[in-house]
């Protein structure tokens, strides 16, 4: 075998390499970010109207903080819209703005 053809190989097993962690980080980081928003939604305590403790529960700040750092500064919003939403709440807005007024004081 040519060293050309070593080389050609050795290049295609750590592109194939490379390309393996780059989805299991991926994999880890989705499980880590839905993992969170799972616990935050069970955090909720809620009716039709609203959410009531999330200015009360420390549990909620820890997680947002959480969220906080795993995501960037663009999906953190969406990320929280989307647990609100989960709960069918008809003032999303007020508890949107909660979470976001308690993690901007952070």
């Amino acid at each position: 075998m040519k060293r050309t053809e070593m080389d050609r190989r050795d290049r295609d097993l750590k592109k194939k390499q490379k390309k393996l962690e780059r989805l299991e980080n991926k994999v880890n980081k989705t499980d880590d970010i839905s993992s969170s928003l799972n616990s935050l939604f069970e955090q909720f305590q809620y009716d039709d109207e609203e959410i009531f403790n999330i200015n009360h529960n420390e549990k909620i700040l820890e997680i947002l903080m959480d969220l906080k750092e795993k995501t960037d500064s663009k999906k953190f919003e969406h990320v929280l819209r989307k647990t609100v939403k989960k709960t069918k709440v008809k003032q999303k807005d007020k508890a949107l703005n909660q979470m976001l007024e308690m993690v901007k004081d952070l």
